[in-house]
């Protein structure tokens, strides 16, 4: 014979059968499987239950009853904590990342992982019954005030969530009941939900939460195994380079200690991470044309109204300089008594990022200012 622990009462809230005595125990009290009348059983020998007033076992479902006791119980217990103001906790394991050194040497510092505890009610604030959220409908709701952030509370009893709800992206917490280690065990594990405090187990998954917590939490102190290990390996850096002297360069596979001795020699450093080749020329020359538009002073060819590409095979150089008839890099202006970046023929380059460089030079556009350029050439 099945019997239950819990029961819905006439008013449709859950009642546990330790709340009764023979004093209480008038009323009629339905079950959360089958919604048949079931009946108080308060005896002294045996422990106290609620047993179907008609033996209907063979079409009551004990997962559709753990189910809803579940869902039910865990709306009741996070209402409850809202309306009273009290903390409901999840408790799950998490990943610190330093990020002390992401943007010098793109590493970060992966700590080892924690316990941490979150309280949900102080987000989350709205709480709905199988309430429909675009194409799903969760057993329950919560939300937060915004409603921007969401999290599905899902009872997985004899099927977990669906790969469409989890490929959402909706955080969602799985509470899992076991109804083949029996009706008492199953009952008991509710004991969690009212306690407060969901911990991560194998009753209890959390799905799409985001537990990787970056912030500066080494302060520094995570240098040696970050960047040791990898420089002693010869680990080769890349940088963009504006030295004091106003020369500019893109200088590949440096070391750390490299970079270091160049340091009372520089004026700007940027790290570069290149995944792919490079169009250097292109890039120093963007570089220039970002250091013109905030104002700072560059004598450079790319920034001159006398240079020109250079076409000549037989010459080694990026650029040509018209008055001097000769080839060289981008440098040769820094001490060019022919220099002069007129700003009006300057204007006549368009700023763009790097990144779109290639698409831009392919464009009709582009060649359509390159025309214009050789006529103030």
């Amino acid at each position: 014979m099945i019997t239950y622990k819990f029961a819905y009462n006439l008013q449709q809230n859950i009642i546990d059968i330790q709340t009764l005595s023979k004093e209480n125990k008038a009323g009629v009290f339905t079950c959360l499987g089958c919604e048949d009348e079931l009946i108080p059983v308060l005896g002294k020998k045996n422990e106290h239950h609620f047993r179907h007033k008609v033996i209907t076992e063979n079409s009551c479902s004990i997962e559709t009853y753990l189910h809803r006791l579940a869902k039910i119980k865990f709306y009741e217990t996070y209402d409850k904590c809202l309306k009273e103001h009290k903390p409901f906790f999840i408790k799950m394991e998490t990943y610190l990342v330093c990020d002390f050194y992401e943007n010098e040497f793109l590493k970060v510092c992966e700590l080892a992982p924690k316990i941490s505890q979150f309280e949900l009610t102080q987000s989350f604030k709205k709480i709905y019954l199988e309430r429909k959220e675009n194409s799903f409908i969760p057993d329950v709701l919560l939300e937060d005030t915004d409603n921007q952030r969401k999290i599905f509370f899902e009872v997985f009893v004899s099927s977990p969530c669906s790969q469409k709800k989890i490929e959402s992206n909706y955080m969602i917490i799985e509470f899992k009941l076991d109804s083949k280690k029996g009706i008492r065990n199953s009952e008991k594990d509710i004991d969690e939900i009212e306690s407060c405090l969901l911990e991560q187990s194998e009753k209890v998954k959390f799905i799409n939460f985001y537990n990787k917590l970056k912030d500066n939490y080494c302060n520094g102190q995570c240098f040696n195994e970050i960047i040791i290990p990898y420089s002693s390996n010869e680990l080769l850096y890349n940088i963009f380079v504006v030295f004091k002297s106003g020369e500019s360069d893109f200088i590949n596979n440096l070391q750390i200690k490299q970079i270091d001795s160049l340091q009372s020699k520089i004026l700007h450093l940027e790290y570069i991470s290149v995944v792919e080749p490079i169009d250097e020329i292109n890039f120093i020359k963007n570089r220039k044309f970002t250091r013109q538009k905030e104002d700072l002073t560059d004598r450079n060819c790319f920034l001159c109204v006398h240079h020109r590409p250079n076409k000549f095979s037989d010459r080694e150089g990026t650029i040509f300089c018209q008055p001097l008839n000769k080839t060289g890099n981008s440098n040769m202006g820094i001490k060019c008594l022919r220099f002069r970046a007129d700003p009006h023929s300057f204007s006549k380059y368009k700023y763009i990022e790097y990144r779109d460089i290639q698409e831009y030079e392919n464009s009709q556009e582009y060649d359509n200012i390159q025309e214009d350029n050789e006529k103030w050439f």
